[in-house]
């Protein structure tokens, strides 16, 4: 089985941003849970492309992304 490694200091970087957006995310609603769950889809989604885990169809994405993006303006 191959091992995925990361570079420590790769790692802290994406970390911390990660802790940026989500305090961006916090600050700017009031309720910021649907923004909450949205961001964690899209994490999902990114990392189902960069490991060619079942990507979507290209208009699935789309349409994903469009709901997503809807739920963070409830």
């Amino acid at each position: 089985m191959t091992k995925i490694r990361l570079d420590p200091e790769l790692l802290s970087n994406l970390q911390k941003q990660f802790v940026v957006w989500q305090d961006e995310i916090e600050k700017e609603h009031t309720d910021s849970l649907h923004s909450t769950i949205a961001r964690l889809a899209v994490d999902g989604l990114w990392f189902a492309e960069i490991f060619g885990l079942a990507p979507l169809e290209k208009d699935v994405r789309e349409r994903v992304l469009h709901e997503l993006l809807r739920w963070t303006k409830e």
